[in-house]
């Protein structure tokens, strides 16, 4: 039964009503027909224990004809996979969502939960259209999707020779108990142009014990992920697929933690702005193809003790712009700070600039990305002098020793630039350039770049 605003509005007593606490005012006049599935006819329960499939995907028959709102009230619905055609949003309670670092699933009892009913073999969420691309403009909203401890995907957007874009979208979507060691959580597709995540959150395991595999694979291009944060995963974060192809994604806000990796890039195109990547096992990001860093935030990757990983690793000749991002250990975890803040391939080239680098965290002595032969100067000396005689600008980072670098001058200028001690500040030093540093004492060290 389709329920329209009209009768919804200042507390309606139409069967199943989704005015009062659990109404989200925002979709008041919206225009769509929204349907309950706790109504007759489609008479779900709920109640995490009678299998509810039925009454959902009469629901979303119904909704398909008119592009409308399945509405899923507060509990848990077990249902055996999803397919939803074009046009359809299934709306769960907004707002009630809530995780904690402790639990596989919601620690709140006021939310909607899909859980996958046992022995399904295929994801819980996927499109009606046999994977060429034809349910198209399809939202999630409010939802827990609870994968019950199956190996089986929480949303699949399998890949499509098709050029028509899905433009799906989920918002506050939260993702737990996806299981075994293939796959991912959540798959966008080849051709799966235009989707998008917001606000979602995929926690896996608890604190310290990641659970599942890959939290989300992205292949399509222009996608978009801002504010998420995945969690806890026994696998990689995030995975950006697509090879050397232009896949244009953009993740914004949010953070990635306590992961194998954090995030693969094995596709082009992408921008991190404003991410935080803390606490993996190993590479904070691992990079195959060209990618830009903005205001990212890494803490303490990897979490070994004797630690061969850093936070951002380039593996091929590549590409790389880092700018203003920042790197230091978590409180008290100073024992495991990363090999190197970035560790680049011989021929990659990267633009790095304004990075700040916590004592502690070597910046990159394995760095050998510089044009020509540059022999680093020792520190001897209160004053040391010398020429960037590679052909290009390098980027210098300098780490400075027990004593505060008082003056640097490059050329005949003096910057005005200081470097406290056991800090690490970088500098541009054009072609032909010379740069001098005044110090009082310890032993600083530095590194050149090619940028």
């Amino acid at each position: 039964m389709a329920i329209s605003h009209a009768a919804v509005a200042g507390g309606s007593s139409v069967p199943g009503k989704i005015d009062g606490p659990e109404w989200d005012a925002a979709h008041e006049g919206n225009g769509l027909d929204w349907y309950n599935v706790r109504d007759s006819p489609y008479s779900a329960t709920g109640d995490g224990v009678t299998d509810d499939t039925s009454g959902i995907a009469s629901a979303i028959t119904a909704a398909a004809a008119s592009g409308g709102v399945v509405y899923i009230p507060a509990g848990t619905y077990i249902t055996s996979p999803i397919t939803l055609p074009p046009g359809v949003t299934l709306q769960g309670v907004n707002g009630q969502g809530y995780y904690n670092a402790t639990s596989t699933v919601p620690n709140s009892a006021s939310i909607s939960r899909l859980k996958l009913k046992s022995g399904s073999t295929n994801a819980l969420i996927s499109p009606d259209d046999g994977g060429v691309n034809l349910a198209t403009h399809v939202r999630i909203i409010d939802l827990a999707l609870d994968c019950n401890g199956l190996t089986q995907p929480a949303i699949n957007l399998p890949d499509s020779g098709s050029s028509i874009s899905r433009f799906w979208r989920m918002d506050r979507v939260y993702v737990v108990n996806v299981g075994g060691a293939t796959g991912y959580a959540v798959y966008i597709g080849n051709q799966n142009t235009a989707c998008m995540m917001r606000d979602c959150v995929m926690f896996n395991g608890t604190s310290g014990s990641p659970a599942g595999n890959h939290a989300v694979g992205w292949y399509g291009s222009d996608g978009t992920m801002d504010f998420c944060f995945i969690g806890y995963w026994g696998g990689n974060g995030l995975e950006l697929l697509g090879g050397a192809s232009d896949e244009t994604f953009r993740m914004i806000g949010g953070g990635v933690f306590t992961c194998t990796t954090g995030i693969v890039a094995a596709g082009s195109g992408a921008v991190l702005q404003g991410v935080s990547i803390d606490h993996h096992f190993n590479d904070g990001i691992y990079i195959g193809y060209p990618i830009t860093l903005i205001g990212c935030w890494f803490h303490t990757n990897s979490r070994t003790t004797t630690n061969t990983w850093s936070n951002i690793r380039i593996a091929n000749p590549v590409q790389v712009n880092i700018l203003g991002c920042r790197a230091g250990p978590r409180a008290g975890e100073t024992s495991n700070d990363p090999k190197y803040h970035i560790e680049a391939h011989a021929t990659s080239v990267v633009n790095e600039i304004g990075s700040s680098v916590a004592s502690g965290v070597a910046f990159g002595t394995a760095y050998t990305n510089y044009v020509g032969t540059v022999s680093a100067p020792t520190f001897p000396a209160t004053t040391v002098a010398v020429m960037n005689t590679t052909g290009a600008a390098v980027q210098a980072f300098i780490t400075n020793g027990s004593g505060a670098i008082t003056a640097v001058t490059l050329g005949s200028t003096v910057t005005g630039l200081t470097i406290a001690a056991n800090a690490t500040q970088s500098i541009n030093i054009p072609y032909g350039q010379t740069v001098a540093f005044t110090y009082g004492s310890g032993t600083p060290t530095w590194t050149w770049v090619h940028g």
